[in-house]
């Protein structure tokens, strides 16, 4: 399969790198201590026969706060398709493993809210993949690698036709990392102890039941990782999978705690040298409410909705 138009991948990519940031306000701000710009083409391996599907390399781009891309993928089998899923892992020049990301592509009639769970950004199809049809499988994740990844493979493919077959191949050593689902918010009460604008460095654990605890705190008030806990008990998250069972993790996050809404800040000068981390801004809440939006590299990680209060 021939290389494929790659506009509108690099497009947003080079939106969301091109704009200065503004200088920021307040006295503790992390500095990050990740490339500004991060834009790849990277070969991609993808173990499913010709007859079923081809895709081009795989375009990626990052920044600070969240990582994007996208594959070219092309129907060719004999019958329209319903749903695409892919796990892709990203490696870095040496080899060795990074992250790994989510394609989730579906028609209305085989949406499946199990491997809806299992993804960052999932697309509804106006109608099947039909054969011989291209399309671009794009993806989007709040994990960020301090290093730019050299290659892709796809540990996981599932493709579901529309008369009810599935056509599956997942290698033996599939990883992903845990996912925010339902963590969309914190609720700021009269014993927050921090005053925005506030960054503060945290190592949270996802359990293998999707349950979040807060580990560490590089810096603030003693209080803060006490707070913090209360605070973030709500969410779920789906767990970090190894092969075929799920497994504890533990992720570094950064949080941002915002005065006046998204504002950017620098990039760079220190962080931790963790090879992968997690953004994720602390809105203000709307005047006279106490529950502050949180974002995961820029987006909402809720389906239940916020609550009006």
């Amino acid at each position: 399969m021939q290389s494929r138009n790659r506009t509108e991948v690099a497009f947003l990519v080079l939106m969301a790198l091109s704009c200065p940031p503004l200088l920021a306000s307040g006295e503790n701000r992390v500095r990050l201590n990740v490339p500004d710009r991060c834009i790849a083409e990277l070969p991609f391996s993808f173990r499913v026969p010709a007859t079923v599907a081809a895709v081009s390399d795989l375009e990626f781009g990052a920044t600070f706060r969240t990582s994007m891309g996208g594959v070219g993928f092309r129907n060719n089998a004999n019958k329209p398709i319903g749903s695409v899923f892919s796990n892709v892992e990203l490696r870095d020049a040496g080899g060795h493993y990074l992250f790994s990301v989510q394609m989730y592509r579906y028609t209305k009639a085989r949406y499946d809210r199990t491997l809806r769970r299992r993804t960052w950004e999932a697309i509804e199809l106006e109608q099947s993949i039909y054969p011989g049809e291209e399309l671009e499988l794009s993806f989007s994740s709040p994990l960020v690698a301090k290093e730019c990844p050299s290659a892709a493979r796809a540990t996981l493919v599932e493709i579901r036709y529309e008369d009810g077959s599935t056509f599956r191949y997942q290698a033996r050593d599939m990883r992903r990392e845990a996912l925010p689902a339902e963590a969309g918010y914190i609720e700021l009460d009269d014993r927050t102890p921090v005053v925005p604008p506030f960054d503060v460095m945290t190592t949270l654990r996802v359990e293998s039941d999707g349950k979040v605890y807060v580990l560490g705190v590089d810096d603030g008030p003693p209080e803060f990782k006490d707070w913090l806990q209360s605070k973030v008990e709500h969410w779920e998250f789906s767990p970090a999978i190894e092969g075929k069972a799920h497994r504890a993790i533990e992720f570094r996050v950064l949080f941002r705690f915002h005065r006046e809404g998204m504002e950017e800040y620098p990039m760079p000068s220190e962080l931790p040298s963790d090879p992968l981390y997690v953004l994720v801004d602390v809105l203000p809440p709307d005047p006279g409410k106490r529950v502050s939006f949180v974002l995961f590299g820029g987006h909402i990680a809720d389906t239940h909705g916020i609550p009006n209060r």
